[in-house]
């Protein structure tokens, strides 16, 4: 019987160049890059990758590993420091690394804004990437310390009523893609668990975050209908967002609502 080599669909284990790429494309395996973050400590705590359309993508699409140092693996309360690291393997992104935080409560994973970290880029031209990845973990490991104190400083501050009524409809314009559309305020603003009651910046932040990632937004849109006559008119219609699921979209998303909570909290301190 013949055999045949199995195809490999995760990105993680991938080690064969796009069709389309060129010859200055230099392909690294991300589990390389895992063994290289092995070396300083960190361990994977999550991953997740993009859906596929086309079979040549397979294997290659963009993905998110997330990453937790050994010396956090007893923690399971609070929030706890992470490094993010996008690549993919079909020339759709460069490879990034960020930092952020993990909240257990609910779950998600926060990316810090501009201010408290550039994220680093790396292309995929270059054969020295590992050796460049080796050198730039200690750099972005450094920010945690800057990342607690952003968290910190979020904490301290209380927003009104109005000021958080400002904060969600920023927010609701991010997952609307820029849209200016009317929503149901009085369900986004309900919290989804006792820990998402507050005032303080950094709770109205952690509500809205999870809100707009996991979709459920809802929203009204005027759309053209015709009688059975034949006459137009227009209807409103309510709409709901649905979850983010593509990995740089999430990251995207969280860095701009990040930068909302940093210009929030320039405004109101």
């Amino acid at each position: 019987m013949l055999q045949t080599t199995p195809r490999i669909t995760s990105p993680i284990l991938n080690d064969t160049k796009h069709v389309r790429a060129s010859r200055k494309y230099s392909l690294v395996n991300t589990n390389d890059i895992i063994q290289a973050f092995n070396a300083h400590g960190y361990y994977v705590d999550e991953k997740t990758e993009s859906g596929v359309r086309v079979d040549h993508n397979i294997g290659k699409q963009k993905h998110i590993v997330m990453f937790r140092h050994q010396d956090d693996a007893n923690v399971n309360t609070g929030e706890v420091f992470r490094i993010f690291m996008l690549n993919s393997h079909n020339m759709t992104t460069s490879l990034m690394l960020d930092v952020g935080l993990y909240r257990f409560v609910c779950c998600n994973g926060i990316v810090s804004s501009d201010s408290t970290h550039q994220p680093m880029k790396f292309r995929h031209d270059r054969g020295d990437l590992i050796e460049r990845i080796h050198e730039a973990i200690p750099q972005v490991a450094a920010r945690a310390q800057a990342l607690g104190e952003w968290r910190d400083a979020a904490k301290s501050v209380d927003l009104s009523l109005v000021q958080e009524y400002q904060f969600a409809n920023v927010a609701a314009r991010i997952a609307l893609r820029g849209r200016d559309r009317q929503i149901n305020y009085t369900g986004f603003k309900q919290p989804l668990r006792s820990a998402d009651v507050g005032q303080d910046l950094w709770t109205v932040f952690n509500k809205y975050q999870e809100k707009v990632l996991r979709g459920g937004l809802q929203y009204y849109v005027d759309v053209k209908r015709k009688d059975k006559l034949g006459r137009e008119f227009v209807q409103e219609e309510q709409r709901t967002t649905r979850a983010i699921k593509d990995p740089k979209r999430i990251l995207t998303v969280n860095k701009q609502l990040s930068n909302l909570m940093d210009l929030t909290l320039e405004h109101v301190s």
